[in-house]
């Protein structure tokens, strides 16, 4: 993430698994800039067919993988929105990526 050198793109890195390090990094960015046009949620997994098909397996590995790649994100996502008022602002964009897919 160290490779963006434009003024305009800031990275912060949060751990997802829990709502505190969460609150903590939205705190952070809206300390640090002015205003948020664009999220970049980069934990995100993909899963071959529809959400109907899907299966998570129950062991441990599965469960932490699902924890951070999907409500993690979504808790980024919920408390990036809340924050920074976008939703009431209507604006804002939120892009979920892989994170394989984020270093190409």
């Amino acid at each position: 993430m160290s490779s963006f050198t434009r003024p305009s793109i800031s990275t912060l890195i949060v751990d997802l698994l829990s709502d505190s390090p969460v609150q903590k990094g939205v705190e952070q960015a809206a300390e640090e800039v002015v205003r948020i046009d664009t999220i970049v949620g980069n934990a995100c997994i993909l899963c071959h067919g529809t959400i109907i098909v899907a299966r998570c397996r129950q062991d441990a590995k599965e469960c932490h993988l699902w924890d951070t790649s999907v409500l993690g994100v979504l808790r980024l996502a919920r408390t990036f929105f809340l924050r920074m008022h976008m939703a009431s602002k209507k604006r804002g964009t939120f892009i979920a990526i892989g994170s394989v897919a984020a270093q190409l």
